[in-house]
């Protein structure tokens, strides 16, 4: 089935960090000026080197927070019913192609309040992707926003964040494969009727390149992507550690 994406420019392509450019309504990306990775040599760039390696790729791992009970109720809208939905978490693990386990939380209608087992019926399914430095729990409102409205949601830990195994992240080049094993394990899924991606900052980039190739996705909606690997670090560097200007970028 045809793609929908909403969101922002992105700035990788699938399998290669070289930025490209692709734009809401195209079909395939328009490969740009390749990325430049130099930092200048001497002490003071080493250290401004390991010090935005830190920040970026090694950032606080939020490890420790609360998903809540795993069996609670929401009120549905207006449009959608009144009354009340029941809402069942099942949390799993399942490995990425590095052999590392993820941990993810799938979030799904329940028959009545008190089961324990999956709904009967399979449902559209959006996978919450989360930003840089974060962790599922960061999807626990588009949980709130989408279960009235009939939609299930699965949201996980990226390898190196959360509760997952790893302790570094790429900026969306390796966690996009996290995706994948994601989109490959729910598409077979039986309670999956319908599968979309809505992922936040680093989440929106890996949704993105996983976009570009997977005839899984019916749906994309990227939250704050950035436009290049370049903007980003150098954007990063003056937010976190007060560098506007990093040599070699």
């Amino acid at each position: 089935p045809s793609r929908t994406v909403l969101g922002r420019d992105f700035g990788f392509s699938a399998r290669d960090p070289t930025p490209v450019c692709f734009r809401v309504g195209e079909r395939g990306p328009r490969h740009g000026t390749p990325a430049r990775f130099g930092i200048a040599s001497g002490p003071a760039m080493n250290l401004l080197g390991n010090t935005l390696a830190d920040v970026i790729c090694r950032p606080q791992k939020h490890s420790t927070y609360d998903l809540g009970s795993d069996l609670f109720e929401l009120k549905r809208t207006r449009s959608f019913g009144f009354g009340t939905v029941v809402v069942r978490r099942f949390d799993t693990e399942m490995k990425n192609n590095a052999g590392q386990k993820l941990q993810c939380s799938h979030y799904v209608p329940s028959s009545q309040k008190g089961d324990h087992t999956l709904c009967s019926r399979a449902f559209p399914t959006v996978i919450y992707c989360h930003g840089s430095g974060s962790s599922r729990s960061e999807g626990n409102p588009i949980v709130d926003f989408l279960l009235p409205r009939g939609i299930a949601v699965f949201s996980f830990d990226f390898s190196g964040a959360g509760m997952s195994e790893g302790s570094s992240s790429s900026m969306g080049y390796r966690e996009q494969d996290d995706l994948r094993s994601v989109v490959n394990f729910l598409a077979a899924h039986p309670s999956v009727d319908g599968l979309g991606v809505w992922g936040r900052s680093m989440g929106a980039a890996a949704a993105l390149m996983v976009a570009q190739d997977c005839c899984h996705l019916d749906a994309v909606v990227a939250d704050s992507s950035f436009l290049s690997l370049e903007q980003a670090v150098t954007e990063w560097a003056g937010s976190r550690i007060g560098f506007h200007s990093v040599p070699g970028l």
